[in-house]
This record gives structure tokens, C-alpha cells and sequence, in this order.
């Protein structure tokens, strides 16, 4: 699986960005990868998240998700991939070969909870549960973004404006390009 390509990885709660840089991606030529594309299309959208954190937690997930974001986007020099949930799936993706970041996103509570009420329907007490287990707080969970954030070489808050965000990806595409970490 070894390439020169550079390899970004996406760490961050629902409702944080993670689509919206795939739009962005999408828009700009830039290789995304979508970890939950291997949870088989026959599964209902609303039984999705159920399955993919069952089938997430077993052993293996992160490498049949890397093995199939590499077959599909091979070769090229910046590929995206949302997202490492945990210390240890992190450690795996820096043992590919490729030259790997990890950018933190983050994002204003109240923000956050109006962007998932209008795309979910979420309501505030599943998110709460979904956030603990997200951050490894509930007992058994193998999930831990929240350890992820200090190890972070970027940080993007993506609080403020559809425009303000755009601008700093661009700058995080140019340092990841140029091997620069910089804690942005």
C-alpha cells in the first residue's frame, strides 16, 4: 500500500464539516474517500450509523476501508479520508507508507446542534449519547476522537462562514502538499 501521494485524514463529531469538506473536494478535483462506503448499500440509510459503528468496532474495519480508498484512488497526490475515530485507527493509517495528517475539526456547539436538528432530525439528547460515545466517555467504546485532537497537525474551527472555511482548506491542501504540519 506504500505511494507518495499524501494522505489527510478527518477527525471530528457529526455535525463538524466532515460532508462539507467533501463537498469542497468534490468541487476542487481533490480525492475523497468515505470510510462508511464499505457498509454494504442494501442497508437503509436510518439502520446506517447503527450497522457502521457495530461493523466499525470490529477488527479490521480501518484497514478494508484504507485498502479500498487506496484500490480507488491509487496514485493520486492528495487523497482525503473521513474519518479516524480512534487512537488506534490513527496509528494504523501512519503505518501505510503514505505521508499522513490528521486535521481536527471542531465547531461551535450551538452551530453544530442547529446543523444536525436540520439535516437529522437529531434531537439533543441522541446527540449527547452519540458525542460521548464518539469522545471514548461511554464505558466499551472503542471510539476516541477526542484523544485524537491534541495530535491533530490542523485544526479547523468551522463555526463562521461557508467562504471562511473554503479559505483555510485551501491553505491546509498547500501545507499537506508541501509536507508542512503546522498546527494550523
Amino acid at each position: 500500500m506504500k505511494s507518495s501521494g499524501k494522505l489527510l485524514c478527518l477527525a471530528g463529531l457529526s455535525g463538524t464539516g466532515k460532508s462539507t469538506i467533501a463537498d469542497y473536494c468534490r468541487q476542487n478535483d481533490v480525492a475523497y474517500f468515505y470510510t462508511a462506503d464499505i457498509i454494504p448499500a442494501v442497508i437503509p440509510d436510518e439502520k446506517r450509523i447503527h450497522f457502521g459503528d457495530k461493523f466499525r468496532q470490529a477488527d479490521g474495519y480501518i484497514k478494508q476501508a484504507m485498502e479500498k480508498a487506496m484500490q480507488v484512488h491509487g496514485e493520486r497526490p492528495l487523497l482525503v479520508v473521513d474519518s479516524v475515530r480512534s487512537p488506534t485507527e490513527w496509528d494504523y493509517v501512519r503505518g501505510l507508507g503514505r505521508d499522513s495528517f490528521l486535521m481536527a475539526l471542531v465547531c461551535d456547539r450551538d452551530v453544530r446542534m442547529k446543523r444536525l436538528q436540520r439535516r437529522d432530525g437529531f434531537d439533543p439528547e441522541k446527540v449527547k449519547r452519540r458525542d460521548m460515545k464518539d469522545l471514548g466517555l461511554i464505558a466499551g467504546s472503542r471510539f476516541n476522537i477526542g484523544a485524537l485532537m491534541p495530535v491533530a497537525d490542523f485544526y479547523l474551527d468551522n463555526s463562521g462562514l461557508l467562504s471562511a472555511t473554503y479559505l483555510k482548506l485551501d491553505v491546509i491542501f498547500r501545507e499537506v502538499r508541501d509536507g508542512i504540519r503546522s498546527k494550523v
